[in-house]
This record gives structure tokens, sequence and C-alpha cells, in this order.
């Protein structure tokens, strides 16, 4: 505490009763000589710094911080021609400044060194960190052992920038809450530079041993290219390489992504290169946000590709633990590598999508999206998925070359899935108790005579698909198909519009449009299961009624004419089958209805005999 003393003539003149008062009042600490920060009588300011206090190491001086509890307001070591500074020479030392430090070297004679020399202590700069070199190796330095460096503002490099120095001889840390000036030279040793602010921050282009982002919030942008010897790691929110890279200096060491972070890798640069291990956390970023860039093949949490121009998929597997985004204006182009996907999470597409020959796989727990403005074009896609997929994009999806449904339903909801190959390619697989559509598949027929084509189709959860064999197609074309996705007689059986008994039928129908195709005739079998069939129905009495010029959907859904075709087979209570029908429409399976007859009453006359 400094004491200001006011005279009792001048407490007089004011008007005052004379007394003593003491008030808090920062003062300059200036060293007058060497040895422990600790000692009263080493500063001019007659007591140790407090935090209040602006010091400054003068002379030639070096002070020692030999144990915890050094402080002040903010820290200059400049004055004097030599050698001079601040060493933390215990571990236990601690030095904390909650303003600026400032090392100055632009008084020393030629090959002289003022310098903060941090052994295994602490050293907490609440405001910049400022070096400034000099020509003739006037060095202004950090030097860090095995202690710990935090400044929570920037490093900034001033005067001739190679004479300001940071040096590793340890595993120590540095954390830096603001920027770092590059044109400094930096000695990486086996320490560990820390990117820590709450905000944005520049990266000084030096090769590292370990650098580490871990910010609450905002991100570190790289300003040059940044060579790392040991490992790469974002703990927590963004690190941006912008155009540069952050290639490790030789093959070894590790790259981390965590949960919640990310990585942004931009211009024409690819994934940072020569780390042995990758691990990029199930709910981390990694977004590729340049121009013409190769993706690479890892295991990703979240991926997305931005910027413009064309992301080539490198040919191996890429397992994305969470969403895949395509952005507008982005050609993914897998056209020429082949890559294998699995897919855990969202796709959204809205670039361009070509995926090229190899296999698109969704396998999450969750059900998944196929969402995004663009249409996509998957060449092998397999749903995996007992939760299912939804197309909950603005457009249709295709499959180019095949669909393998090993588990799971792909609901479209308004859109259409779309097999472009031949349907009897086959355009789909599906194993036993494998996954269908919910909803419109839509699958291309091919010329020939015969063509068999099934159409896996069914609600929510139950599988109704049906087959079909044509006769003889001269014209190749596309059939768009459904199943009703909730129980109900087609609303022309309700109304006794279908000829079908509504009482005595099977509580769903299906729906199917030609676009294109020239045929002669077609066998169709429609499977469905014995809880859609009513129970007072007899199976083996079903007839298939088709609709024809049907419009309308729900309940308004209405059909011009209705004609009747008995079953090829007997019907059951899970399939009924029929030859010859000449075109599509709605289908609807059922007893006929038998028209009643009313009865005029009989009035019997008895007479008794006598």
């Amino acid at each position: 505490m400094k004491t200001t003393r006011l005279t009792i003539a001048a407490l007089l003149l004011l008007g005052l009763q004379p007394l003593w008062t003491s008030v808090a009042e920062a003062a300059t600490c200036t060293s007058i000589n060497g040895g422990t920060w600790f000692a009263a009588a080493r500063w001019s300011c007659g007591n140790i710094p407090l935090n209040t206090d602006v010091v400054v190491i003068g002379g030639n001086h070096t002070v020692n911080v030999d144990a915890a509890g050094a402080v002040g307001s903010s820290l200059t070591i400049s004055a004097g021609n030599g050698n001079g500074g601040v060493a933390i020479t215990a571990a236990a030392g601690t030095l904390a400044i909650g303003g600026d430090v400032t090392v100055d070297a632009l008084n020393l004679a030629n090959n002289r060194t003022k310098s903060l020399n941090i052994g295994a202590g602490t050293l907490s700069v609440g405001g910049a960190l400022t070096l400034n070199g000099s020509n003739g190796n006037r060095d202004a330095s950090l030097l860090i052992s095995t202690g710990t460096v935090t400044v929570a503002g920037s490093i900034n490099i001033g005067g001739t920038q190679s004479s300001a120095n940071i040096t590793f001889s340890g595993a120590g840390t540095l954390n830096i809450g603001g920027n770092f000036s590059s044109g400094g030279t930096f000695t990486r040793g086996t320490g560990t530079v820390v990117y820590n602010g709450a905000g944005a921050q520049s990266v000084g282009a030096y090769t590292y041993n370990n650098l580490t982002v871990n910010k609450a919030a905002g991100t570190a942008t790289l300003s040059g290219n940044s060579p790392v010897a040991g490992n790469l790691s974002v703990s927590a929110g963004t690190l941006d390489l912008a155009t540069f890279t952050a290639n490790r200096t030789a093959a070894g060491g590790s790259l981390t992504v965590a949960n919640g972070a990310t990585l942004r890798i931009g211009g024409t640069n690819g994934f940072p290169s020569n780390y042995a291990v990758r691990t990029l956390g199930a709910t981390s970023t990694v977004e590729y946000y340049g121009t013409n860039q190769p993706v690479s093949a890892e295991t990703y949490g979240h991926l997305t590709l931005s910027g413009s121009a064309t992301k080539t998929p490198a040919a191996g597997t890429t397992t994305i633990a969470g969403n895949f985004t395509l952005g507008a204006g982005v050609t993914y182009a897998g056209t020429t590598n082949n890559p294998t996907v699995n897919l855990a999470g969202n796709f959204s597409n809205s670039g361009t999508f070509n995926s090229g020959t190899g296999t698109f796989t969704f396998n999450g727990a969750a059900n998944q999206n196929i969402a995004g403005n663009s249409a996509t074009t998957f060449d092998n896609l397999t749903i995996n998925n007992a939760s299912g997929v939804t197309l909950s994009g603005a457009t249709n999806t295709t499959v180019s070359t095949l669909l393998t449904l090993t588990s799971g339903v792909i609901t479209t909801g308004a859109n259409t899935l779309i097999t472009s190959a031949n349907c009897n390619a086959p355009a789909v697989s599906r194993p036993v108790g494998g996954g269908h559509i919910a909803g419109n598949l839509q699958k291309r027929i091919p010329t020939g005579a015969p063509v068999s084509c099934t159409f896996e189709i069914g609600d929510a959860t139950t599988y109704r698909p049906v087959a079909f064999t044509f006769a003889s197609v001269t014209t190749a074309g596309n059939v768009t198909g459904s199943v009703t996705q909730s129980a109900g007689d087609h609303p022309d059986t309700t109304n006794n519009a279908s000829g079908i008994n509504d009482t005595r039928s099977v509580n769903r129908y299906w729906t199917f449009a030609n676009s294109g195709v020239a045929f002669t005739t077609f066998n169709a079998t429609f499977n469905y299961v014995a809880g859609d069939v009513d129970g007072i129905a007899t199976p083996a009495n079903f007839v298939i009624a088709r609709g024809d010029t049907c419009i309308g959907s729900g309940a308004g859904r209405t059909c011009a004419t209705w004609a009747t075709t008995t079953p090829s087979a007997p019907p059951t209570s899970t399939q009924a089958s029929a030859n010859g029908f000449a075109a599509f429409g709605d289908f609807a399976i059922g007893e006929w209805e038998t028209p009643n007859f009313s009865r005029e009453p009989q009035f019997i006359y008895t007479r008794e005999l006598y």
C-alpha cells in the first residue's frame, strides 16, 4: 500500500481537519540490482511489486522468481545495454502480470540478449507479449524449458523480427489467447503451442512441435504454412488451414479433431499429410471449402464439401460417422476413383453429385435422410439401417446400377426412388428379410419377350411386393408403383364403384403408372399379409379389379372405369395373381360385390281341418 501524506498546512488551507490518509496508488517499481524478486530493497518503489505496480527491469539486471507470488500490472525489460531480464528459477515460481509484457532489445550492445527465461515455473500475461529484436544480434527472447507461459493477448514480433526469439528447450507449454505474429525465430524443441482465445486468432507461420487449438469459441486461422513435427490437435473450436498446410514434417505422430471441434481446409489442399494416426471424433467436422480439392479417405465425424469447383474423393473406403453435406456450386467427382463410402448420418446434396462406380452405404442406427435441393444419383446404393432412410429433399433420388436393400425401409414421401438400370439386370437386390420402399418406386422396363420385374414396395413396416411378367415389350420405358401406406380399401371400393365388396377385401390397393413402355400384356402377382384381409372374407373367392384413368389422392381418389379379372390361381390370404392385363392403373383385391335383392313378404295361410 502506498501512502500519500497531506501536510497539516495543506489540510488547513483546504479547510480540512489534519489527519493521515492512506489510498491505493499504482507505482513504478524499477529494479535497482539483480537477485530475487522477493526483496523490497531490490525495487525503487521500496517494496516488492504489487499487482497494481508497473515493473521495469533496469540496467543489466537479472531478477529471479524463485518462489510463488510475483505480480505486477505490466512488465518491461529494456534498460541497459547488456544481458538481463527475468528468470523463473524454481518449479514453484509464478509470475502473474495483469497487463502487457515487453522485452525490448533495441538499445543493447551487439550480441546481447534481454529475456524472459521460464524454467519449470509459470508466467501469466493478462495482455500482450511484445518481443522487439534489433540488428547486430540484439535479441529479445522468451525461453521456455518445462514450464508454462500463458498470454491472454497477442504475441507481437517487432523490430528486427529475426532477433525476436521464442525458444523451447524442453516440453513446456505456450498458451496464446490472441494472434501470434510471424517473422520471429521460433525453436520448437519438444514444446506445445496452444491457441485458446475466445475469438478469432491468427496462427503464426512457424514449424511447431505440438500444435493445439483449444478454443471455447471462434476460429484459429493459419497465416502461412505451419509444419508440425509432433502432434496436431483440435481439442475445441475451429482450426482453419486457409490456403496453407499443417503437414507433419515426417511420417509419425497423430492428428486429432475432438468431438464438436472443426478442421477447415481451403485452397487446393487436401487433408494434412504424414500423420500416422488420424482420430476424428464422431461429432467433429472436417470441411473442405476451397476450389479443386482431393478428399482423403478417412474415418470422419461430419464431412462437409463447400466452396466451389470439384472435390475428388480418394479411392478406398471413407467412413462418415455423422452427416455428409455437399454445398451449392460444388461437384463431387467420384467418377474416376470409385470410392466406397459408409455413412451413418444424413446426406444433403445442393451441388452436383457423381458417385462413381463405388458403393454408398447408409448404415446408421437412427433414421437417415437424403436431403438437399439437387437431384442425387448413386451408382451403387446399399441400405443397411434397420431404422430406415427418408427421401426428404426437394428432388427424386436415382440409383443407376444396383440398389441393395439389406435392411430398413426407404420412405419416399412425395418423392420417387428411381432405379435407372433395366429392372431385370437386376436393378435391385433384396435378401430374404431385407428392406423395401415405402412410397414411390420407379423401374425401367427393357425390351424383350418375356420381361420379368419385381417392385419391392410396402408400407412403413411391412413388405407388399408386386411381380410383373410382360409377355413382350417392344419399347422400353418406366413404370412407377406404390402401395397405400395405411390400411383401407380403395375409395371406389368403399363407394361401391370398383365392384369389390369392401367388407370382404384386402385393405390395401396398389397404383402403377406407365411412362413410355409399349407391351402386349402382363401377368401380375400381388403380395399382402393376412392382417390386410377382412376377417369374414374368403380369399379363394377374390378377384382383382383394375381402375383406369385414376385421379386424386387419399379419400378423394377416383377412377373413371373399373374392370375385374379372375385370378390365374386360387388366391390366398397373402397373394393373388392374374394374367392378361393390357394396361396399368389402380389395383384392388377382394370378393365380387353381390347385388342385394329385396324379397316381397310372403304370407302363408293355413286352414284348420275339422
